[in-house]
């Protein structure tokens, strides 16, 4: 383990790492002992000299430094972080029960700061989205795909986040073959496309798999006790899922709307990938009352 330097604390600052909180403030650092460059090992300790925690260093970022562990006799190298991320994709198994949609790695929850990956059936999608991220680029991609077997890997590293800790966006293959345009999953008995290139986030909202889980439930319920299919709204629908999971717990009209004609489209490709009546109609009308050309969005409605 190659430890680049130290940070010592203001005064009273080290309370909420003494409590596992993961990011240390740029306004909480008295002083960096060493020459530290950007994703090294760092050493935190108090302004009396504690060791706190181990972390990686961010010099271009407000949060200067994010905490890898907070266990001195642990060793911070590429067996450790393979560990962390087998924990990690071990802990999320069950799901493949129900989905092959799946957040394999959640970044600080997962005790691996900044770094995030999903898992679309056979293909991974990660985000690097911290200097101390970045710098284990290959030690994380190594553990990724040898924790999942998947050999192919796409990186979506091209949010705000990287700018804001002095990294330039980046997107594209960094594993194995290039994805197909469209990748299908399925969730709860529905099936999904995914476009990990462009979609939103890594392709897909996988956390709001309960939630389509839920309207799909709530609609089913309202379909036995009201003598009537409902109906549903779905705004800023993105690719539909919503619209497909409420349209499947009750049967009633769906209206999907959205600024993206693009993602619109999606949407209706995925209502006849799951063999739903392929009656739709679209139109736009200005999301403001003052339209500038740019608000125009798209309305899709089956039934």
């Amino acid at each position: 383990m190659n430890v680049a330097g130290e940070l010592r604390l203001k005064p009273g600052k080290e309370r909420s790492l003494l409590r596992r909180h993961p990011w240390v403030y740029d306004t909480a650092v008295a002083s960096v002992r060493g020459r530290p460059q950007p994703g090294d090992l760092v050493a935190v300790r108090s302004n009396a000299g504690e060791w706190l925690a181990w972390a990686a260093y961010a010099p271009a970022s407000t949060l200067r430094a994010r905490c890898w562990s907070f266990v001195e006799s642990e060793s911070i190298d590429a067996a450790w972080l393979g560990e962390r991320v087998a924990e990690s994709v071990c802990r999320r198994s069950h799901l493949a029960a129900t989905t092959s949609a799946t957040r394999l790695v959640f970044g600080e929850a997962d005790r691996l700061p900044g770094f995030v990956a999903d898992g679309y059936a056979d293909q991974l999608v990660v985000q690097l989205q911290s200097a101390g991220a970045e710098a284990q680029r290959e030690a994380l991609l190594d553990a990724l795909t040898h924790a999942t077997s998947c050999k192919a890997v796409f990186d979506r590293s091209d949010s705000a986040t990287r700018k804001r800790e002095g990294l330039e966006p980046t997107s594209g293959t960094v594993r194995g073959p290039e994805p197909p345009q469209l990748i299908e999953v399925h969730e709860h008995g529905l099936r999904f496309h995914v476009d990990v290139r462009r979609g939103h986030k890594t392709g897909f909202y996988i956390d709001q798999r309960d939630n389509r889980h839920l309207a799909q439930d709530l609609a089913l319920r309202l379909a036995e006790g009201g003598g009537r299919p409902p109906r549903a709204l779905n705004c800023f629908c993105y690719t539909g899922a919503f619209s497909l999971a409420a349209h499947r717990g009750g049967g009633g009209e769906t209206w999907s709307i959205d600024s993206s004609a693009e993602a619109l489209n999606l949407a209706r490709t995925q209502w006849e990938l799951n063999g739903f009546p392929a009656h739709a109609r679209t139109g736009t009308r200005p999301m403001c009352s003052r339209p500038c050309g740019r608000c125009a969005p798209a309305a899709n409605r089956s039934t």
